[in-house]
């Protein structure tokens, strides 16, 4: 990794085109399309402008964006800064599903990182004899 790639941290590392795009929620995603969706990410932010502090944030290729609980801040930073899983954002490799758990008495939303196949990736479906 040369100096420049290392430390010239921006967004434009993402395919993506996010324009347009609006926030939800885990628990809008998982209420809105169940517990069995897996999403594609598209581009990874930090949103440093957080009245709560820096807030790792994905872009979902379905047109939105979803804030992550804060314990996945270093992950998302990783992510951000390592040229193979950017590519592999890029390339539709990466995603994630919702999961929902209870803690001291209320409803939390957790994520689980996904490995997606390629979309161009052939099946080999013969029956072998």
């Amino acid at each position: 990794m040369t100096f420049a790639s290392r430390f010239n941290r921006n967004n434009s590392k993402f395919k993506m085109s996010t324009n347009g795009f609006s926030y939800k929620k885990l628990s809008e995603c998982y209420s809105e399309f169940g517990v069995d969706k897996v999403y594609e990410i598209g581009a990874v932010f930090i949103n440093t402008k957080n009245s709560y502090g820096d807030n790792p944030v994905v872009a979902v290729i379905d047109g939105f964006y979803v804030n992550l609980p804060s314990h996945l801040l270093n992950d998302c930073r990783e992510m951000m800064n390592d040229d193979t899983v950017v590519n592999d954002i890029n390339n539709g490799l990466c995603g994630f599903s919702i999961y929902q758990y209870n803690s001291h008495g209320r409803v939390c939303y957790g994520v689980k990182w996904v490995d997606l196949s390629p979309v161009n990736e052939k099946v080999d479906d013969t029956i072998p004899f």
